[in-house]
């Protein structure tokens, strides 16, 4: 292993020399040295620096350094070959002459002629000695350039380094500005939160007024149950319950104008509104089938009114439950008379339809035999029983009311 001649590391701050045995490609830089804090190669090192320069804009002024350096460095290690390789044969040529000279003595003519022989090459190695020295001191003067260059790039890269330092100070003056609005935005940001959450709390003061509103909507549903039941007594409670149904129709007015201030406040609070709407509709909606409720069993009461109401009892399940009601029969259940022959139906089942106060169809159905619990159903209106009740015994019922249906046959 020998020094390459005038080879060292290419880190800046290391400068140690290579060692290079002249085979292979020659190092660059130290293959075991280290570097606190890090504990990284003179490699890693020089390549953290160049990536330094190039972020401080020293990268071209180092360059050309370097690509001086580079081209002396090898003629400065030829050259220094070259001149050992001299010096080899100087001291080569000297011992031998003292040889010859020693010969001489002992032989004067060959000695003679050896040293005029030695004398040429003592004048040769001479010549290339001189050679050797004019090359060497152009080399000197080529170093001083480069040396003379490099303090000049040196003093630059420290130019650099100071505008560098300057830029990061201004960029950290740039970071403390971001910092201040970052937190004015954060304060922003707490501000729109706040508005929020009052927005919410306004939100739940609308549920509540909704659901203020729909306990109103059910106390006006029972009031107006109140109503129809009314009117089912008397032709004259007819007129009460008109009376009645007008003050639940202006209440509903009146419900109706609330809500429209809610849904006014829900375009402030958007999910409270669509709470209020939706009880409004369901409002709406309840207030009409209970109108079409009251106008229906109002029509049924005309007729109902014409009959005599009365309490009728009725005993229904297993064990036997007697269950009553306000009304009137239209059929009265009879094992015999209200059997019906019709198809798809037990034969031995009879029936019993009645009219209620409310104005709701009562249907009972027991067998003559026993051979299942009696049952009490009510229905809406004859329409809907006629669903399970035999179409002879809803004729019956329907012609009792004054409807007239013809039950039609297959012959």
């Amino acid at each position: 292993m020998t020094s390459g001649a005038g080879r060292v590391c290419g880190y800046s701050q290391c400068g140690a020399a290579l060692d290079y045995d002249g085979r292979g490609r020659p190092p660059e830089y130290c293959a075991d040295r280290r570097w606190p804090p890090d504990n990284k190669t003179c490699k890693q090192m020089a390549a953290t620096e160049r990536a330094g320069e190039r972020a401080a804009g020293l990268d071209a002024p180092l360059a050309d350094f370097r690509a001086t350096a580079d081209r002396f460095a090898p003629v400065a290690a030829e050259l220094a070959a070259q001149l050992g390789e001299v010096v080899d044969a100087v001291h080569g040529v000297a011992d031998g002459a003292l040889v010859r000279v020693r010969d001489a003595e002992q032989v004067a003519t060959a000695a003679v002629d050896r040293a005029q022989a030695a004398d040429e090459v003592a004048a040769r190695a001479v010549r290339a000695q001189r050679a050797a020295e004019t090359e060497a001191a152009q080399a000197k003067d080529t170093a001083r350039e480069a040396e003379a260059r490099a303090r000049t790039a040196r003093r630059d890269a420290d130019e650099q380094v100071q505008r560098a330092t300057q830029r990061a100070a201004e960029a950290e003056r740039a970071r403390g500005r971001a910092e201040a609005t970052a937190a004015a935005a954060t304060a922003a940001l707490a501000e729109a939160t706040d508005r929020r959450d009052d927005a919410e709390r306004r939100a739940a003061a609308a549920d509540q007024r909704a659901t203020s509103l729909t306990a109103e909507v059910a106390v006006l549903r029972r009031d107006l149950d109140a109503a129809a039941a009314d009117a089912t007594h008397l032709r004259r409670d007819v007129a009460d319950l008109a009376a009645d149904r007008d003050k639940a129709l202006a209440r509903a007015d009146t419900l109706d104008a609330r809500l429209r201030e809610v849904t006014e406040q829900r375009e402030a609070t958007r999910a409270a509104a669509e709470i209020a709407e939706a009880g409004r509709q369901r409002a709406l909606a309840d207030l009409e089938a209970l109108q079409a409720r009251v106008d229906r069993t109002y029509g049924e009461q005309i007729g109902a009114a014409d009959g005599a109401l009365e309490k009728i009892t009725v005993e229904v399940g297993d064990p036997p439950l007697t269950k009553g009601f306000v009304g009137r029969w239209l059929v009265g259940p009879d094992p015999d008379a209200t059997r019906t022959g019709l198809e798809g139906h037990d034969a031995g089942a009879y029936w019993g339809i009645a009219l209620t106060r409310r104005g709701r169809v009562a249907v009972y159905v027991a067998h003559c035999n026993g051979r299942w619990p009696a049952q009490l159903t009510d229905f809406d209106d004859l329409d809907q029983a006629g669903r399970e009740v035999p179409a002879d015994i809803i004729a019956r019922a329907a012609a009792e009311l004054g409807e007239q249906r013809v039950l039609w046959r297959d012959i």
